[in-house]
């Protein structure tokens, strides 16, 4: 005669054990995970995949890059998140490489290497954004000997364009050639760069002073200094050795 169960709930027979729903193995269709008394989990299980119902909170340790680990909470309730408790950097990637991080201290960096972002479902890779920096830089003149009191500049480098501004005051001494400001990147070949200039003293021009970007200076232009003439690069006969002080700006390609 076999043995009977008395009192003894469907669940203590499956101790230590995970059911699922239907009492059959897994396969290829998820299947809820029970306590085998008609208590279902929130996890689904098949031979494939594994799926949550619900929330997921993961506060444990997950390995990241180069063996890293790093505290994280996912939480898709009202507003999604996905964030460290701790202060480290997010880091995503294909191939076993980073691709982009989220930094603890707020920024959001592409790696190394990367081709940039594309926008609105472009895929050539001429059209991305690979490069964003802006700073400043100490103009330097050429064509005498410059003493400079005011030597500021300023730009700003989105992709392959260069915008600059500098304002410069000084004086100068043993003119041998045209005078011009060193640029903080070379100007793409081929290519010139047109801006405008604002003389505040000590400057003398025709008409009015443009400026001009070519390979690694900025030139300075008096424009039509007589009827139906060219342009004229300026020099120490447009320049108050004494003191003379500009504002330029300019854009041109890298």
């Amino acid at each position: 005669m076999g043995s009977t169960l008395t009192n003894t709930q469907p669940k203590d027979t499956y101790k230590s054990l995970l059911k699922t729903t239907d009492s059959t193995e897994l396969s290829g269709t998820l299947k809820t995970v029970s306590d085998g008394n008609g208590n279902d989990s929130a996890l689904a299980l098949s031979t494939s995949a594994a799926q949550v119902s619900g929330n997921i909170n993961v506060t444990g340790s997950l390995n990241g890059f180069a063996g890293a680990t790093h505290n994280l909470l996912v939480d898709w309730s009202g507003n999604s998140q996905f964030t460290t408790l701790t202060a480290t950097d997010v880091f995503f990637g294909t191939n076993a490489q980073e691709r982009l991080r989220i930094t603890s201290d707020g920024y959001v960096r592409l790696a190394s290497g990367t081709g940039g972002i594309q926008f609105s479902g472009d895929v050539a890779a001429a059209n991305s954004l690979d490069d964003y920096e802006e700073g400043t830089f100490t103009p330097t003149m050429g064509g005498a000997t410059f003493s400079l009191t005011i030597a500021s500049g300023y730009y700003t480098k989105i992709g392959r364009q260069v915008s600059i501004y500098i304002d410069v005051e000084g004086t100068y001494s043993s003119p041998t050639a045209t005078f011009y400001v060193n640029l903080p990147f070379n100007v793409l070949g081929g290519s010139r760069g047109e801006g405008v200039v604002r003389p505040i003293n000590g400057v003398t021009f025709t008409n009015y002073v443009t400026c001009e970007a070519v390979s690694t200076s900025l030139f300075f232009e008096d424009c039509y200094p007589s009827t139906g003439s060219a342009s004229v690069d300026m020099n120490s006969s447009n320049f108050n050795s004494a003191g003379f002080r500009f504002f330029a700006q300019t854009s041109f390609f890298v």
